[in-house]
């Protein structure tokens, strides 16, 4: 057993020694940037409990780390108490970071204090959300940028309870269920990735009746928008509910196109088309919402849902109206209730003459 600690240790170094050779210094040599970083990791980094560390969720993590050396190449920002590790939310591995946190929109930036406690969130890549990021790391507490939030709960409120479901989440992944402290958020936050939680714990300790309990209420906060975002999650909650759960079941939107093309359209007339929505499942498909990105889009039944049988089609009639010439690109998302794309986009590409 002595020899797997030593070997262990060994390696862990040997990591460290490795990922500091790819890390990103800045000038001074008094900062690092590092990329996708485990949470894992990042406590063993700082485990003497020296160094605070931040986590900034990104998309675009090129355009992020060219603005983040910017400020870490300035004097000011210079601090060897800091470590700052980017991660590409598109990478699968790093998904459970959104379903955390449930953003509003990327960039957010996890300020974690030298014990690993969540201290602040801070969103944007503005130099004012740069500026507070800095504060959040020397001070080691919340800033008063504002965040706004999936929850509608002030930061100083939610901060906490995050911080909770994070270490939950932590202690689960080493196999111990904080079965109570998981509870105590779902009945607060009512959110999917701590119900997930639950039955996760809860399955782990062969506890089926916390595994239901946690899936019915699951199933009690589902929309198009976290049905997006937590999908596989759904899955496990309604397979816990009915071993019998088939996907084929399920409402399942298809249509013909993702690119709409609008030929011979003119200038301030009104232009009708149609696209044909399929729902391929077994139980009826609901589109409760159909967002366009400009007013030059219409639906006429904008207020109503619509209703669209199992194994069947529905036409949705549209008008576009154009205000100028040219090649016109718009988007439109339907949200529904579908299993397989919640959050259908699609893209209207017009021709006006």
């Amino acid at each position: 057993m002595r020899n797997i600690g030593f070997m262990r240790s060994v390696l862990w170094h040997v990591f460290c020694a490795c990922t500091l050779l790819v890390g990103c210094f800045n000038g001074n040599g008094s900062s690092v940037v590092f990329h996708n970083l485990s949470l894992d990791s990042l406590d063993e980094m700082t485990i003497d409990g020296e160094k605070v560390y931040c986590v900034s969720l990104v998309d675009d993590s090129e355009r992020f780390t060219r603005r983040l050396e910017t400020y870490l190449n300035s004097d000011e920002w210079a601090s060897r108490h800091v470590i700052y590790n980017i991660v590409d939310v598109r990478q699968s591995q790093n998904e459970w970071w959104l379903k955390w946190l449930a953003p509003v929109s990327l960039p957010v930036t996890c300020v974690f204090t030298h014990d690993g406690r969540l201290t602040d969130l801070i969103p944007g890549m503005a130099k004012e959300s740069f500026l507070y990021i800095r504060q959040a790391a020397k001070d080691e507490r919340p800033t008063v940028f504002h965040y706004p939030n999936n929850f509608e709960r002030d930061k100083s409120k939610l901060l906490p309870w995050l911080g909770c479901v994070l270490e939950c989440k932590k202690h689960l992944d080493e196999g111990i269920c904080l079965s109570e402290g998981l509870e105590l958020v779902g009945d607060s936050l009512k959110y999917p990735y701590s119900y997930y939680l639950q039955i996760v714990g809860a399955l782990s300790e062969r506890d089926t009746v916390v595994a239901c309990k946690a899936a019915q209420s699951m199933l009690t906060c589902e929309d198009p928008y976290k049905l997006n975002l937590y999908k596989n999650e759904y899955i496990t909650a309604k397979k816990i509910l009915n071993p019998d759960f088939d996907m084929k079941d399920e409402p399942s939107i298809r249509v013909d196109k993702d690119i709409i093309e609008l030929v011979g359209c003119k200038v301030d007339e009104d232009f009708p088309f149609s696209i044909v929505v399929f729902n391929d499942g077994n139980r009826p498909l609901c589109i409760s919402k159909i967002f366009k990105s400009c007013s030059c889009l219409k639906w006429p039944k904008e207020s109503e849902k619509v209703i669209v049988p199992s194994n069947d089609s529905a036409s949705l009639d549209f008008i576009f109206r154009a205000d100028s010439r040219g090649e016109v690109m718009r988007e439109m998302y339907m949200a529904s209730n579908a299993i397989n794309n919640p959050i259908l986009y699609m893209e209207i590409k017009a021709f006006v003459e």
